[in-house]
């Protein structure tokens, strides 16, 4: 039994008793029974389990399940105020339990709850914990799309909801979906054939710091989904950081302008795929033909070439120019069939394909369209997707212009606010963007050139600004805590040292007290130990008398036992024989009515069976004989009546061969019925052996049946000679043995009373010695006050 033990270790830790006394309890009166599980284990695991559980478990005590309890001896089944888990629960003893104050935050039992924990032990603490039914999950409806919880990522870029069971991922700034988070294990149950997030609703969502960890709550179950960082799929190593680059249409090829060469680069495995060589001056732009065919390039001498990327080779068209200009940016449009060029002369021109690869004509080729408008050098310049003639352009003259390069015309002209340096138009040619030495960013409506949005500023900054800020109002309240908590410390440390304080001077005043309170604790304990000690030698002399009494009771005991012992020794035999001759009897009258048994069993279930079956046997054969002769007599006269009337002319063949046909049957019929005879008669044969072997059967169990009554009988008579002598050693045995058990009671009466005053005797001589200990000492502590006092007289 270790839980007193245990509880009262625990309370020299506590605080002793409530302050405010016991907790009310709630009088709960219900005939149906309080179901541990379901009703006290709730309660238990928020407020106990955290320190009374199998891996940690103070005091010894573990409360997880009714056995735990009881093997703590924490209740007594039926009496409340007798068991230490309700009272120390309801603080009716010391300690109160949960402590106050305690780390794992339990509270105090309601009245409800002690309510309930008191009636379970009145009902007798009964119980057990059942483990938990594995769920068996169904899909959820099809329609259930309710959301239950959304998060949004630190920075406001994403946003998550959580419809039914599916997690969706969208892009906040663009409103547009951007993936739905699916859990590969939950396919492997063919519950969702395209796959869900959780098997039950999703419940909560929530983010990390950095935005790239979302946490979801579904039933009994948090999931981490990680977004994984974008990743170089290949280096690409460039003799320069100065490098035009163009990738093509199918993705298959890119081209890398460094200096007066162009390289082609395949850039899914990184291998080079040939080397374009051929412009004189420095190559400043390039361009994929729509159809990935050829190579549109453009240099600082103004001269562009279209190379043909199948064998490499190029055409270099003269062109009518009287001042070459720095080409500064190409593109194809018209599925290829025009291509345009922007310069350093703040002009762009377009020209014909087919005539930039055929012969010049004489003073060289023209451009189709010269486009004019732009006031400073174009920088960047891009086709506009599903209007195959257009062009956007973007120039130092910090405006962006839409133009129609097969008509020669602008069609509009937007102004960014700053020297343009990059243009892009989306894939479905809505909107327009481009970028500026300023710092910003604008996005353009294509259809009315109205700006929809600015990008301005560092993004990044400003939510790493936000952060710092966040973290740095979390420290000051950090600092604002602990610096609270340290007064309080300081606070408590003070009361502390008051205590002691006043503790020192409780024990000086005490120190102080008079001789006469040293010559009283003296003089009690002088009497106290006089008590003891005449205790002790009253105890000694009894425990001395009341061993020679034993000893003589004891060797009486032995001898009256030696006596029984001999008595069971001489009866053995005769008794033995009774048992045994007892048990042949038994086991021959168990044979006999065996045998008997048997004998009536074959008699009735396979002789009469089989003489009956013999009866039927004979009669059907006799009845099939009968049957054979009369269908054979009537085959016979059949076949001579055919055979009379085969042979009269005058009867028709008709006539024949219905004769024929009649013996024909009539012989079967004879054949089927000697059939039937043949097997009646087998059958009969069959019976009459069955008979004759179920009569000698039952012959041999007569025989055994006779033999066995009467070897029961001569078993009986023999058991009943044997009983009178057996009867007669018992009897002696029985009288030896009650002599021995009186007189060994008599002796262990005497050794019990011995082992009491022995016990006694022991406590007795340890409290003379304590309180020779005690008086000792009170004497030293007389002596150091009396001494001083008479050396002073």
């Amino acid at each position: 039994m270790k839980l007193p033990f245990a509880i009262a270790a625990a309370g020299l830790l506590a605080t002793s008793a409530d302050a405010k006394g016991p907790l009310p309890v709630a009088d709960i009166k219900r005939a149906k029974p309080v179901d541990f599980q379901s009703e006290i284990l709730p309660f238990l695991r928020s407020n106990c389990l955290a320190c009374h559980n199998r891996t940690k478990a103070k005091a010894d005590l573990i409360l997880e399940t009714p056995q735990d309890i009881m093997e703590a001896d924490a209740v007594v089944p039926g009496k409340p105020d007798e068991s230490i888990l309700f009272l120390l629960s309801a603080h009716m003893d010391d300690p109160p339990m949960p402590p106050p104050e305690n780390k794992a935050s339990a509270k105090n039992l309601s009245p409800q709850q002690l309510g309930l924990l008191k009636l379970w032990i009145v009902q007798g603490a009964k119980g057990k914990v059942t483990a938990a039914r594995t769920v068996e999950w169904a899909p959820l409806p099809e329609g259930l799309n309710a959301i239950y919880s959304v998060a949004v990522t630190p920075d406001g870029q994403y946003a998550a909801a959580g419809r039914a069971n599916q997690i969706f991922i969208y892009h906040v700034p663009s409103k547009k979906l951007v993936t739905r988070l699916t859990d590969p294990a939950l396919l492997k149950d063919n519950l969702y054939k395209n796959g869900v997030s959780h098997r039950d609703m999703v419940h909560a969502l929530t983010f990390n710091q950095t935005g790239d960890l979302l946490a979801s709550g579904g039933y009994r179950e948090v999931k981490l989904w990680r977004r994984q960082p974008m990743k170089a799929q290949r280096t690409l190593a460039l003799n320069s950081d100065a490098a035009i680059i163009a990738l093509a249409g199918n993705g298959q090829a890119l081209a890398v302008a460094e200096g007066n060469n162009i390289r082609l680069i395949n850039p899914n495995s990184g291998a080079a795929i040939k080397t374009l060589s051929g412009h004189k001056m420095p190559v400043t732009s390039v361009a994929f033909s729509p159809d990935n065919k050829h190579l549109l390039s453009g240099a600082v001498d103004g001269v562009f070439h279209i190379w043909n990327l199948a064998d490499g080779k190029f055409t270099a068209p003269k062109v009518a120019m009287e001042k070459p200009s720095k080409i500064t940016a190409v593109t194809w449009i018209t599925s290829g069939k025009l291509l345009v060029t922007a310069h350093e002369d703040n002009l762009m021109r377009a020209w014909d394909v087919a005539a930039a690869q055929g012969e010049a004509p004489e003073g060289g080729l023209k451009p189709h369209k010269v486009l004019k408008g732009h006031s400073q050098p174009i920088i960047a310049l891009t086709r506009v997707p599903n209007n195959d003639t257009q062009v956007l352009s973007g120039s130092r003259d910090g405006t962006v212009r839409q133009w129609d390069a097969n008509g020669g015309n602008q069609v509009r002209s937007m102004t960014h606010g700053g020297p343009v340096i990059a243009v892009s138009v989306s894939p479905d040619a809505t909107k327009f963007a481009s970028a500026s030495e300023n710092n910003t960013g604008k996005i353009w409506n294509a259809a009315n050139g109205q700006q929809i949005a600015e990008l301005r500023g560092q993004r990044d900054a400003k939510l790493d600004l936000a952060k710092r800020e966040r973290e740095l109002a979390f420290a000051k309240k950090e600092v604002t805590y602990h610096t609270n908590n340290l007064k309080a410390k300081a606070d408590e440390l003070k009361k502390a040292d008051d205590r002691l304080k006043k503790a020192d001077e409780a024990k000086k005043k005490a120190e102080a007290a008079p001789i006469a309170e040293k010559k009283k604790t003296l003089d009690a304990a002088n009497a106290e130990k006089k008590t003891n000690e005449d205790k002790f030698n009253k105890l000694k002399a009894d425990y001395d008398a009341e061993v020679k009494v034993f000893t003589d009771a004891d060797a009486a005991a032995k001898t009256a036992e030696t006596a029984a012992t001999k008595a069971k020794t001489d009866a053995a035999k005769p008794v033995a024989d009774l048992a045994a001759k007892e048990k042949v009897a038994a086991t021959s009258k168990a044979a006999a009515d065996n045998a008997k048994k048997n004998l009536d069993n074959l008699t009735n279930t396979q002789l009469k069976p089989a003489e009956a079956k013999a009866a039927t046997a004979k009669t059907a054969a006799a009845a099939a004989q009968k049957a054979f002769e009369t269908a054979d007599s009537e085959a016979k006269a059949a076949e001579q009546n055919s055979k009379k009337i085969a042979g009269d002319a005058n009867k028709k063949p008709e006539e024949k061969q219905a004769a024929a046909k009649v013996a024909t049957d009539m012989r079967n019929a004879a054949n089927a019925a000697k059939t039937k005879l043949t097997q009646a008669q087998a059958a009969e044969k069959a019976a009459l052996a069955a008979v004759t072997a179920a009569k000698g059967r039952v012959d041999a169990a007569k025989k055994a049946s006779d033999t066995a009554a009467n070897t029961s009988a001569d078993a009986a008579k023999a058991a009943a000679d044997a009983k009178p002598l057996a009867d007669k050693a018992k009897a002696a045995q029985a009288a030896a043995e009650k002599v021995a058990t009186d007189k060994r009671k008599v002796a262990n009466d005497s050794k019990t009373k011995r082992d009491k005053l022995n016990t006694d005797q022991a406590a007795a001589k340890k409290a003379f010695d304590d309180s020779t200990k005690k008086a000792t000492t009170a004497q030293g502590e007389y002596d150091k006050l009396e001494t001083p006092r008479k050396n002073a007289v």
